[in-house]
């Protein structure tokens, strides 16, 4: 499951991600990594946080990152990273960006992360959102649909961060106010192990660049 030096210097580590913040945290990891640790083996499971966990508990997996789950196997130990918070994004030139007052949010059709987490965006005062019509585990998919269509796109901004610093999508900023829930992200390992050098060192990274630098 982790092969290092004490140093965590070189070796291998086995670990797994939900979509959303492998999305978020992954890139900018590893183009660390290569410098900072170049010899270090990443094998990374992407998959749904039922399955991660589960694989954390039979010790397949040395640690995972995932939104937080309500209940846990026993044997699990709980870091939180941080939270991160959840925008409207379409392409620059949707009809709710030309002309705001001659459209309303639910006559579009939402996308979604299909394990994007129950956010509490039935809680009163949430924006009325457009009816679901696709939940697809693929940033990619999800980045195309919403670039070439009337599509909203419910995620975290920072999924998106490449699109909207090229002004290729935008957020609809007027419902930021609206949209209180917030993702809180975890990061579960196996409480009778203790992480390796590189487990720890990738858990402060991502607290730091969750609690620093990702953007609502």
């Amino acid at each position: 499951m982790a092969r290092q030096s004490a140093n965590g210097v070189g070796g291998e580590v086995h670990f797994g991600m939900a979509p959303l913040p492998a999305q978020v945290l992954l890139p900018a990891l590893f183009i660390r990594e290569f410098k900072e640790n170049p010899e270090l083996i990443s094998h990374v499971a992407i998959s749904d946080p039922e399955t991660l966990v589960a694989r954390v508990a039979s010790e397949e997996l040395e640690f995972c990152v995932c939104p937080q789950r309500s209940s846990l196997p026993s044997m699990l130990r709980r870091d939180d990273l941080g939270t991160i918070g959840i925008s409207l994004l379409v392409r620059v030139d949707h009809p709710l960006i030309v002309d705001p007052e001659s459209n309303r949010l639910e006559d579009f059709p939402l996308i979604v992360s299909s394990q994007m987490p129950d956010v509490g965006l039935q809680m009163p005062g949430s924006p009325k959102l457009g009816p679901l019509r696709v939940a697809v585990d693929d940033f990619g998919v999800l980045t195309r649909i919403a670039r070439g269509s009337d599509a909203v796109w419910l995620s975290s901004a920072f999924a998106a961060r490449q699109e909207l610093e090229d002004g290729l999508l935008t957020k609809l900023s007027a419902f930021d106010g609206l949209l209180e829930a917030r993702i809180s992200l975890v990061m579960y390992s196996h409480s009778r192990r203790s992480l390796s050098p590189a487990a720890k060192r990738f858990r402060d990274w991502f607290h730091t660049q969750i609690i620093s630098h990702l953007p609502a």
